[in-house]
């Protein structure tokens, strides 16, 4: 079952874009993204922190990760998630 889900990611991979409502409070707003965007800017913004981290420089690693998993990649990373957990679903429905 999981090689089979993993099948129908890479095959799905291509359709990445996601249309949604962002702000439930304002009816017209809407939101493009993409799962490939949101997954390089978790893998860059995770990665920098990890290279001064193995330089010694711990506390800047930490205020790095933190910091900017509050401005900005939070977001990716929740946008991510809602991708990949509806493939999963859409998985687990057709089976």
């Amino acid at each position: 079952m999981y090689l089979k889900f993993i099948n129908e990611f890479k095959a799905s991979w291509v359709n990445t874009i996601v249309i949604e409502n962002f702000n439930l409070l304002e009816e017209n707003e809407v939101v493009v993204g993409d799962l490939r965007d949101d997954l390089r800017d978790i893998y860059r913004y995770l990665k920098e922190g990890f290279v001064a981290f193995e330089r010694g420089h711990v506390n800047y690693a930490i205020w790095h990760w933190k910091f900017h998993f509050i401005v900005h990649w939070g977001d990716h990373l929740v946008d991510a998630l809602r991708v990949l957990h509806r493939i999963n679903s859409n998985h687990l429905n057709t089976d």
